[in-house]
């Protein structure tokens, strides 16, 4: 065979079209396999597509067929696949971009299987054929397609899997194939949408074959020719699809449950890595959720065409998951144990540099990971655990303990020191590692002069975290003098340490004596509080406003009792133009400096000293604006550190000049799939007891067991921050 037809559809879309033809003209001459193109345009409304694509076909010599009236995709299609009665065809969008010898592979694929009658390509946007994550519409990836084409042929060369059926973005059709199960039909599916699933299935009760071509990439924009009648389609063809083949979607999701192919996303996903030209980061945190995640996550999100993000987390167990920015697989490995083959798989890969983001319960032999791997490594300080393992510096009643003399051992009645025989042996571990760091870096002032004050010898940078860099708070809202009723929203989860207990006992308190002050818990409390506190239980980040509206707080008071390092949920607070309450302890008080309707008090206040203070505010408003800081480490704070400074110096990835890994090796780490929301048995006993203790049962049982002893439970029972359980 020497010649195949592709037959490209044109409706709307000039600019994807523009970028299909194009692409498809420079591919041409990459190929071994002789080409017919017909382009077809079915009676498109844009008159300006029109006029291009006849001179385009005219000057490159392709086919051009215009229908005088709209046929619709699905005749269109076939009206096509009739011009030439003895060749093979490939239907293309007009909306896909194609490189290399794309044609080349995927007709090698076909005729390398004689029950092959049809073949789909990998692409970013084709539910079963999509890349990276299954059965999604990805955007392009970054890198390129004609860059990314070439990782699928060099690392799945040959590769294909059976696939219940093809994806009429990019698919060839055998001729013999087309002869033996009829063309599309357009009766049942004129318009467009399952006409190749239906095609497939009358030709998979043949005898024939659905081949998924695992070597070859076509990028999709998807759905131009169709735009905002997409949907209605869709259901359409599910209907008809069911009707006409009884068992359908039991098929496609009987494939879905199996993934034939998702050992050879992996590996392409790894090489697409190991292939960048961008720099590769891994950022190495525990999995305890919280302001780390959220932060790491900022950092994806915000760096996401610069960097390719890998993360490194820490299960329950001494298994850890490897994370590759948004893509949806993960890598488990068991460490110490499998240590070797995890630096083998990043050596392999490439990296420029680690970040450190928490080193609770992590295994010691991953502090030398970037000594191991060559590379530079970053270290962020997200609490105090690595002072003397007490991430909040607090004594047994949640306070935070400021005499540095008598601190570790009341921070030690909490929170004992992880295997050392002593704080000072453990300091001393902490300062190698930490000395060996380019670039520890503090989120706010408080913190670097708490650290400076055990590590003096580091080097230091102080940077807020990224979301006060790239938005500007907006100017808050305040109140009228004398307001009749004063609403106070505390938000998030509200341990000891974040001054549940202060909230409750000032709440009574206010009520006791009459004042009009409402107190608004938008999450929940270690324990549950008296009524006095609305509690209306954890809210998802896209409920936020509204949960505002129904509120309607006039101010956010964070009641904490410990140094917080910076806390988003102030950002949350002044991202929302909320008037704030805050302590003059850890970042509160410089975060606030010289901004307005903010009010910074006493951190070891007394409930009655707060009430005094609500109802002065409530009475005069917030007229103070809280001095800047005169810290001796404010010549290191950076304002525009993730803005200029953070990826300022990333070398190039250091990587093994050669690497294998074999499909065996590989699928021995691909971690099972995941469950999705389904909790484990302790995790569901976890959330039981924790709804127990709402009723007045519960409370009163609660008060009778030490909070040590309930804390130990339950991180007995998960680590997991218990919003994202009960959530």
């Amino acid at each position: 065979m020497n010649l195949v037809d592709i037959i490209i559809p044109v409706y709307d879309g000039l600019d994807d079209t523009k970028n299909c033809l194009l692409s498809l003209l420079e591919s041409l001459d990459q190929n071994e396999i002789c080409c017919n193109v017909i382009v077809i345009n079915d009676k498109s409304p844009n008159d300006e597509l029109t006029r291009w694509v006849q001179n385009f076909t005219e000057c490159h010599g392709f086919l051009l067929i215009e229908n005088e009236t709209n046929l619709g995709f699905v005749a269109t299609v076939n009206k096509g696949m009739r011009v030439n009665s003895q060749t093979d065809m490939v239907l293309l969008n007009s909306d896909t971009i194609v490189a290399n010898n794309w044609i080349d592979r995927m007709v090698d694929c076909a005729y390398s299987n004689p029950k092959a009658g049809t073949v789909t390509p990998v692409s970013n946007n084709a539910t079963i054929c999509s890349f990276p994550n299954f059965c999604q519409e990805n955007p392009v990836p970054s890198m390129g397609v004609s860059a990314l084409d070439q990782v699928f042929s060099s690392v799945n060369y040959g590769c294909s899997v059976e696939i219940p059926t093809g994806v009429g973005f990019c698919m060839l059709i055998k001729r013999d194939c087309l002869n033996d199960a009829g063309y599309f039909n357009e009766q049942a599916f004129g318009k467009g949408y399952g006409e190749e699933n239906d095609f497939c299935m009358r030709a998979a009760g043949k005898g024939w074959e659905n081949i998924y071509c695992l070597d070859t990439f076509v990028a999709h924009v998807g759905s131009v020719s169709f735009s905002s009648k997409k949907q209605a389609l869709v259901e359409n063809a599910m209907v008809a699809l069911e009707e006409l083949h009884p068992g359908y979607h039991q098929l496609i999701e009987s494939h879905i449950q199996e993934d034939p192919a998702r050992l050879f996303r992996v590996r392409a996903f790894l090489d697409m890595y190991r292939q960048s030209t961008i720099p590769n980061v891994l950022l190495i945190s525990h999995n305890l959720g919280g302001g780390v995640e959220k932060h790491i996550q900022e950092l994806i999100r915000v760096y996401d065409d610069k960097v390719n993000f890998l993360t490194l987390k820490k299960n329950n167990d001494q298994t850890y998951d490897l994370l590759f920015g948004q893509f949806e697989e993960k890598l488990h490995f068991n460490v110490p144990d499998e240590y070797n083959d995890l630096v083998y798989l990043l050596n392999s890969i490439g990296l420029s540099r680690i970040h450190y983001h928490h080193l609770i319960g992590l295994h010691t032999c991953l502090w030398k990971l970037a000594q191991d791997l060559d590379v530079s490594m970053d270290c962020t300080i997200h609490d105090f655990y690595l002072i003397n393992g007490s991430p909040t510096l607090t004594d047994k009643s949640g306070r935070f303990c400021t005499d540095i003399d008598t601190r570790d051992k009341l921070c030690a009645e909490v929170y004992p020191l992880p295997g050392e025989k002593s704080v000072e042996n453990w300091r001393e571990k902490v300062s190698g590692f930490l000395s060996k760091c380019e670039r520890v870096i503090f989120p706010s002032l408080s913190t670097a002069e708490i650290f400076q004050s055990y590590f003096p010898e580091i080097n230091s940078i102080v940077a807020y975290h990224s979301d006060s860099e790239l938005s500007a708070f907006p100017d808050p809202i305040g109140w009228d003098a004398n307001k009749s009723t004063l609403d106070v929203l505390i938000l998030g989860a509200i341990s000891r340490e974040k001054g549940a207990d202060l909230l409750e006992a000032t709440a009574i308190l206010a009520k006791e004596k009459n004042i009009s002050i409402k107190f608004h818990l938008l999450g929940y409390a270690y324990r549950p509080l008296d009524k006095s506190v609305s509690t209306y239980g954890p809210y998802e980040v896209t409920q936020f406003a509204n949960k505002l509206k129904e509120i309607k707080p006039d101010l956010v008071w964070l009641p904490a009792l410990w140094p917080e390092t910076y806390s988003y949920t102030l950002s949350e607070s002044l991202f929302e133009g909320i008037p704030v309450l805050v302590p003059d302890i850890g970042a509160f008080p410089e975060r606030v400096a010289g901004r307005s309707w903010a009010q910074v008090y006493p951190w070891n206040s007394s409930a009655e000293y707060m009430v005094e203070v609500l109802s002065t505010l409530k009475t005069n408003g917030i007229s103070e604006v809280h001095p800047k800081s005169n810290s001796p480490l404010s010549q290191k704070l950076d304002d525009d550190f993730y803005r200029n400074t953070y990826l300022r110096d990333l070398e190039e990835n250091r990587k093994a000049p050669l690497y294998y890994l074999s499909n065996e090796w590989l699928a021995g780490y691909i971690a099972p799939k995941s469950s999705g929301d389904v909790l484990s048995n302790s995790e569901r006993i976890l959330v039981k007891i924790f709804r127990f203790r709402g009723t007045k049962a519960g409370r009163v049982l609660s008060q009778m067991i030490p909070i040590q002893f309930q804390r130990k439970f339950k991180k007995w029972l998960s680590r997991k921050p218990i919003h994202e359980l009960i959530s």
